[in-house]
């Protein structure tokens, strides 16, 4: 998947849990780097980002989709 993540040509939204052991906030700044135009957010979550911190994950998303 790694080299795929380079053709990736929409708008991108990576969110990280910041205190996720398994995908970490450096795996989430790599991603971002390899997306043209990525946008990256953290939230104060683990690994289920969406269910541990979900006002703070879906403020994310709706900025992201509003703007």
């Amino acid at each position: 998947m790694r080299a795929q993540v380079a053709a990736i040509a929409l708008p991108t939204l990576v969110i990280a849990g910041e205190h996720d052991p398994v995908t970490t906030v450096d795996d989430a700044r790599w991603l971002q780097g390899q997306v043209a135009g990525a946008q990256l957010a953290s939230v104060p979550a683990s690994h289920l980002s969406n269910v541990e911190a979900a006002p703070a994950f879906t403020a994310c998303l709706r900025a992201f989709l509003l703007a």
